[in-house]
This record gives C-alpha cells, sequence and structure tokens, in this order.
C-alpha cells in the first residue's frame, strides 16, 4: 500500500501562515529606538544565519 501526501501549500507558505497566527513563536526581537517588537521562529533564524545560530544558542 502506498500513500501519497499532496500539500497545496509549499513549506515557505506554511511557515509565514503559521508566522502571521504566531503558531509557535518562540523569539521575539526588538528592533530601532523605540524596540518594535517582531515575533519569529527559532528554527527560522538559526537556519538563515550563523549569527543568530550563534547568539540563540547561547541564550536560549
Amino acid at each position: 500500500m502506498t500513500t501519497v501526501c499532496q500539500h497545496s501549500e509549499s513549506f515557505a507558505d506554511t511557515n509565514l501562515k503559521m508566522l502571521d497566527d504566531e503558531h509557535l513563536c518562540d523569539v521575539i526581537l526588538a528592533a530601532g529606538n523605540d524596540h518594535n517588537r517582531l515575533k519569529c521562529h527559532k528554527f527560522i533564524l538559526q537556519s538563515q544565519s550563523g549569527v543568530s545560530r550563534h547568539v540563540l544558542r547561547r541564550t536560549c
């Protein structure tokens, strides 16, 4: 028996929807003079940036 999984959304679309819904956001970045807050996924930050990977590994 073969199981075929079909996804209508791409990986990027799914992650963007999760971010928009603030689903599983586990990091908050504060930026700028007024410290605007941005909720993020630690996994995405670490996978795309060596600096983020280093900082988050030390603090989380």
